[in-house]
């Protein structure tokens, strides 16, 4: 990955498109997104692989951005954190496969999930500060996506939905889960 962030670099690097000063920043930037995007790409192959294309869009339609705004568990390693992420998105599609949630019971797990995550906010990380300003901008927007999820969550559910309430709910579950580890290393 270090070497594709380079490379990327330099192209634009020659192109004139940055000058040396900024070389730092797009190495950088090119390095996140590209370890962003080998995850989703994974995650979405095993996703075709169990043919589950539409739960994995849905997954990280919920996830990424309850993530961003949430904070979470954070590991010091990309690879740690890629396998420990294609791990969870493993485990969350297979346990929708394969367990039927009553959808009563996905919806209040929804709910309560939903109150543990915005209880428990922020999750912040040592490398990472949050200044009063951006903590505010971070709640507003976590309100923003509870709401938004809590009315495809009541979507689902009135459509009769199950299967998609049930992985709205183990995501629920697993941001929650996350969210708890992350307090508890904070406290380290």
């Amino acid at each position: 990955m270090d070497k594709a962030a380079r490379l990327l670099t330099d192209y634009v690097k020659k192109k004139g498109v940055i000058g040396e000063k900024e070389r730092d920043v797009y190495e950088y930037g090119f390095l996140i997104a590209l370890e962003a995007m080998s995850g989703f790409l994974a995650c979405m192959v095993l996703a075709a692989m169990l043919h589950m294309t539409w739960e994995g869009f849905l997954f990280f339609l919920i996830f990424i951005p309850m993530r961003s705004f949430a904070g979470g568990l954070h590991l010091d390693q990309y690879w740690k954190c890629f396998l420990l992420s294609c791990a969870t998105f493993l485990l969350v599609l297979l346990l929708v496969k394969a367990v039927d949630i009553p959808m009563a019971v996905s919806f209040v797990s929804i709910l309560l999930m939903m109150g543990c995550i915005y209880g428990m906010y922020p999750v912040e990380h040592h490398n990472r500060q949050v200044d009063k300003e951006e903590n505010s901008y971070f709640r507003k927007q976590l309100i923003k996506y509870l709401v938004i999820d809590f009315g495809i969550a009541a979507g689902c559910y009135i459509l009769k939905k199950e299967k998609a309430l049930s992985l709205l709910a183990v995501t629920f579950g697993l941001l929650a889960v996350t969210m708890l580890i992350g307090k508890a290393r904070q406290k380290k």
